[in-house]
């Protein structure tokens, strides 16, 4: 247990002292500007879509503010998070049995992208990076443990990002086709999030899109630039990956589930989602990252044996 203390601290530490410099950006830099007005107006109801329907950060923040100002509670709340996934993240790495190195450098793609909501502040990022890492703890445990991880998860994700949910239903489903498991959970995932993103609409019925900005995106997707941003993220990773498969590394289902799930969010986002902002990506940084490491590693060991038989 004392072995893994260590790069738990140091890789909470790098996570924590990155988001700290992006609060300060994001909150203490801009008071009474864009980020506070959008908690308030989340909370009061007054929001437009799609951020209306992204609502548990901003309330739960109200609920802190009792005792404290709203900056002050948005802070609490976000550092609370922050610690939160960073354990969580943890946990998922030492679940892929990911040594320190692996850890500490996921910890720093997550810290690093970070830095970059603040040009796009929304409350759910992070809480939204949270339920991500907890459905893929959730996807490495059997039995009642499994069952409930993965509803936690989930419950987070519809008040934080009912598209990365379906998402993940979606990934669940597709290695559902070989495993009957994955594919009544991934129904169950997909079913929530479609369920969730209705009930939403209902609940809060005025939040409209903004005149000019509708659902669809897809036509102003279509450039260099919006580009970029998915590219930038994902592209080293995912040579990593598919270095590491055409070194023998053979897919387990988590990774494959994974991996089609951010695979359809890609697609998804071209069409319903601004993708040059990376909060749309954010919650997908740590656990690719882990999985990514563990798969070069994973083709070096196999490809080490092989040379020595």
């Amino acid at each position: 247990m004392r072995a893994k203390l260590g790069p738990l601290a140091v890789g909470t530490s790098v996570f924590l002292g990155i988001a700290y410099w992006d609060y300060w950006l994001r909150v203490r830099g801009i008071h009474n500007s864009y980020l506070l007005r959008q908690y308030e107006r989340i909370i009061d109801g007054s929001a437009p879509a799609p951020d209306q329907y992204r609502p548990l950060v901003p309330k739960m923040a109200q609920l802190v503010s009792h005792a404290m100002s709203l900056e002050t509670a948005i802070g609490a709340v976000e550092s609370g998070v922050g610690v939160c996934a960073a354990i969580a993240l943890f946990v998922f790495a030492q679940r892929r049995r990911v040594g320190p190195i692996g850890y500490v450098l996921a910890c720093f793609a997550c810290g690093w992208w970070a830095l970059s909501l603040a040009f796009y502040p929304r409350p759910e990022p992070l809480a939204a990076l949270l339920a991500v890492t907890i459905v893929a703890v959730g996807a490495t445990l059997d039995g009642w443990r499994r069952r409930s991880v993965l509803a936690f998860g989930a419950l987070l994700l519809i008040g934080t990002r009912t598209d990365v949910l379906f998402a993940l239903g979606v990934g669940f489903a597709f290695v559902g086709l070989r495993h009957r498991r994955w594919l009544v959970e991934g129904l169950a995932l997909g079913t929530v999030a479609a369920a969730a993103t209705d009930i939403w609409v209902r609940v809060y019925p005025d939040a409209g899109y903004l005149k000019g900005s509708g659902l669809l995106k897809l036509s102003d997707n279509l450039n260099v630039q919006s580009i970029a941003a998915p590219v930038v993220m994902f592209l080293p990773l995912s040579l990593v990956v598919v270095g590491a498969w055409r070194r023998g590394w053979p897919p387990d289902p988590l990774a494959s589930a994974l991996g089609v799930a951010l695979a359809f969010h890609v697609g998804l986002s071209l069409f319903i989602a601004e993708i040059q902002e990376t909060r749309v990506w954010f919650p997908w940084i740590g656990i690719a990252a882990v999985v990514a490491y563990d798969a070069w590693t994973s083709s070096e060991r196999a490809e080490s044996s092989r040379s020595l038989r």
